[in-house]
């Protein structure tokens, strides 16, 4: 969700129509700088579950809605994200249940989860090229079995370094072993 930014500005941020909170669209920025107290720049800066009621949001456009938002950590524990429901009537039990399981779930999976992401993001000839690079193969041999120049290899070797953000071969082969990649 992201804010018009010139109702922003010019402080027009009092929601005429209320119930369709035009004002809100995919990719808000709801940190608290930006949008005062709300569940989610909670969540970011304690680090934890929060619970906004509907008159304890700063914006008034904010004030119909209660929230609850719960961060979300990779199994590093790091915070990647969060997931927040919002409702006008009220949060039930199950809603909260259903964020807090959510949350786990993508803890649970985000190992798996971005495995699948940047194994779509590999093209068949990469992960070719990714697996004869593994076995010790050159970069004229690779060229030669899967009929392509040299210099065709060479650029789909730095498109997949960049893709698994490595420098050399070596992280490159580790990193992909490990994501079962190769």
């Amino acid at each position: 969700m992201s804010i018009d930014r010139r109702k922003w500005r010019n402080n027009r941020f009092d929601c005429a129509n209320k119930s369709s909170f035009s004002y809100l669209n995919i990719g808000v920025p709801l940190k608290e700088e930006f949008t005062g107290i709300n569940a989610v720049s909670i969540a970011l800066n304690e680090r934890e579950a929060a619970f906004v009621k509907k008159n304890e949001h700063y914006l008034k456009c904010l004030r119909e809605i209660d929230c609850i938002a719960v961060p979300v950590f990779d199994n590093k524990g790091q915070l990647i994200g969060v997931i927040d429901i919002s409702c006008m009537n009220g949060l039930t039990d199950e809603c909260v249940f259903m964020v807090f399981l959510m949350a786990k779930y993508i803890e649970y999976n985000y190992a798996a989860l971005k495995k699948e992401m940047i194994k779509g993001k590999f093209e068949e000839v990469e992960l070719k090229i990714l697996k004869l690079t593994s076995e010790g193969k050159t970069d004229e041999e690779i060229a030669r079995i899967i009929m392509r120049s040299i210099s065709n290899v060479k650029y789909h070797k730095n498109k997949i370094f960049e893709i698994l953000n490595v420098k050399n071969v070596k992280d490159c082969i580790y990193k992909a072993t490990k994501m079962d990649l190769i």
